[in-house]
């Protein structure tokens, strides 16, 4: 009998506590903010306010670091029951549960501002004038090859574009077949590249090439739809969200000019992480052309490994939260994330739509505003490009805690930068800008939300054919609550409010584009993936900004770190008031005259290869 007694009072405690924890009311509001309530934004930015008590607390990103065979099973777990309870706790530790607290009075905006479709006739043409001025006058530093190289090297008649569409193939393979491999461009259609070279080199022969683009060599993202080139978004198959995608107008505009499309660049499994890692055989990691052992930086991985390595001097990639800027840095080239909305996204995979751009990387700032200029026409004033030797009322803003809030290399080489502009007259002013914490947690959350969204159905499908990273980034938007996501898109609301502010006081806010610089690729990660949260907030601590409100941000190379592990590339990074890219192209191009940037070791001289072609 007391046995039974045992087992029903046994019986009945865990009943009832089974009750009280399935009815339980547990409190709504969660995180350190539970049950606060944000004073309105206008209050924030009320002139009367002393900046000074504004306080600088941008967070890093806590968890594990995870490599090899471990990262991936546990990154597999990561979508189940208890893989909820692990994510709660990073997301906790990260302060990315921030969006779940507190009441936000302001509305939700769910996309950026976005430009109206205008396209400037004159402003069309005199940028195309000016830039054939620019053209006509340009002299090689000898340094990295630019689109411009090859102008003068057709209009010299030292060079046909069709030998340098086989220089790129032949480079191409020859980058992929040494070891490691380089990787920067996966998949080439070399019946298509010869024929667009074909064409190429009749217009040069009758004297007729149709823009300055015609014969210049490029690649795409691997996540930009065009003729018959895959479209996997750097995995093993085509995902559900690419049905239905037509060809990418920006591509056409740009082979339409007379470009030679010349291949797919390699890039992190559909843009979900900032190393540019990417362990599936067909792609493999890309190679940092600075130093083989390192990575590129993602997610456009291999479009800045083919500039930086010489096999095109221009490169499409897209930015959902750094994916231009962060890999043009690493690998020492220029990168423009563009205003949301300015450049046509057809073609483009839709996985973040109210963060993602597509924009150019580039060897310079005027190849950029070349391919700026083709891609959508007219709507990019590029005047300021005819004078970069004077920057006299140029206002530039820096916000010194969060400027310095880097690696001390990355920190000095970009310091170095201001002093440089400084010394053509721009007048460096110090500002605060509120919220950083806040515009990092809405952005990470709106972020992993839409990719989760965009490729639910393939992680029912597909999951165990997606890298680990992937499914990392997609667990956390599994994760998110309808009352976070909307909190985001209400601190999207807020942070607009405070950039237009800023732009008020300043035409231009400074920071450097990295915290680091190119990590080294650890042991097993080219197997089996890299997890290291940390890592990836640092890296892209100065992103989020443009993504989420929507400006403008350029890249530019301002030197190499020195001692031991040294010799690796620093971005310094620019952004600007919306539709603004002409400032930003102006600048860089004063910067790039300023810091001329070596070559890096794995350099492939296109034009000099093509001479030698009988």
């Amino acid at each position: 009998m007391l046995f039974f007694a045992v087992a029903f009072l046994s019986f009945l405690f865990i009943f009832i506590s089974l009750l009280f924890f399935l009815t339980y009311r547990r409190p709504v509001c969660t995180g350190k903010r539970a049950g606060e309530a944000r004073a309105p934004v206008e209050q924030l930015l009320d002139p009367s306010n002393n900046p000074s008590m504004i306080k600088y607390e941008v967070k890093d990103l806590s968890s594990p670091k995870l490599v090899g065979y471990l990262f991936r099973i546990l990154s597999l777990k990561l979508l189940s029951l208890l893989g909820s309870f692990v994510i709660r706790n990073v997301k906790k530790k990260s302060n990315l549960d921030l969006m779940n607290g507190e009441y936000i009075p302001e509305p939700p905006t769910l996309f950026p501002p976005v430009p109206p479709p205008l396209r400037n006739e004159a402003i069309e043409q005199s940028n195309a004038k000016l830039l054939e001025d620019i053209a006509g006058s340009y002299a090689s530093t000898n340094g990295r090859i630019s689109s411009l190289d090859y102008w003068v090297a057709y209009k010299s008649g030292n060079v046909e574009p069709v030998d340098v569409a086989r220089a790129v193939l032949e480079s191409v393979r020859v980058s992929n077949s040494r070891s490691p491999p380089l990787r920067a461009i996966v998949e080439t259609d070399d019946e298509l590249t010869m024929k667009l070279a074909q064409e190429s080199t009749r217009r040069w022969r009758e004297g007729k090439p149709l823009s300055l683009l015609d014969g210049i060599p490029f690649a795409v993202k691997a996540q930009i739809k065009f003729e018959s080139y895959s479209l996997t978004g750097g995995a093993t198959f085509e995902p559900t969200c690419s049905l239905g995608l037509k060809e990418a107008k920006v591509v056409r505009r740009l082979v339409e000019a007379g470009a030679i499309m010349v291949g797919l660049a390699n890039m992190q499994e559909f843009g979900t992480g900032v190393f540019g890692s990417n362990p599936h055989k067909e792609y493999m990691t890309a190679r940092n052309p600075y130093n083989d052992e390192c990575y590129c930086g993602g997610s456009s991985s291999g479009s800045a490994a083919a500039v930086a390595s010489g096999l095109c001097p221009i490169t499409i990639g897209g930015d959902a939260g750094g994916s231009i800027r962060t890999p043009s840095s690493f690998c020492g080239i220029t990168g423009l994330k563009t205003t949301f909305g300015s450049l046509d996204l057809t073609g483009f995979l839709p996985q973040t739509p109210s963060v993602g751009v597509i924009g150019p990387m580039c060897s310079t700032s005027v190849d950029a505003a070349i391919a700026m200029n083709v891609m959508e026409p007219g709507r990019f004033d590029l005047s300021g490009l005819a004078d970069i030797k004077d920057l006299s009322g140029l206002r530039i803003g820096v916000y010194n805690e969060y400027f310095d809030d880097a690696d001390p290399q990355v920190v000095s080489l970009c310091r170095e930068a201001l002093d440089a502009l400084a010394s053509l007259g721009a007048e460096v002013k110090d500002i605060v800008i509120p919220e950083l914490e806040e515009l990092r947690v809405a952005h990470l959350t709106t972020v992993a939300t839409e990719f989760f969204t965009n490729y639910a159905v393939d992680i029912d499908k597909r999951v165990e054919e997606m890298n680990s990273e992937t499914i990392m980034l997609f667990s956390v938007g599994k994760s998110v609550s309808a009352k976070e996501y909307i909190n985001a898109q209400k601190q999207r609301t807020r942070s607009i409010s405070i950039i237009k502010s800023l732009f008020e006081e300043v035409d231009l806010i400074a920071t450097p584009a990295t915290g680091s610089v190119a990590p080294a690729i650890p042991p097993g990660a080219e197997k089996y993936g890299y997890g290291n949260m940390e890592l990836t907030g640092k890296i892209i601590k100065y992103a989020s900004l443009a993504n989420f409100t929507g400006i403008p941000g350029i890249s530019i190379p301002v030197g190499l770190t020195s001692g031991e592990g040294g010799g690796l590339p620093v971005g310094f990074l620019l952004q600007s008031h919306w539709n603004n890219e002409g400032l930003l192209l102006r600048v860089g191009s004063a910067l790039e005259e300023l810091i001329p940037m070596e070559k890096p070791p794995i350099y492939y001289n296109i034009i000099e290869e093509a001479m030698q072609i009988e």
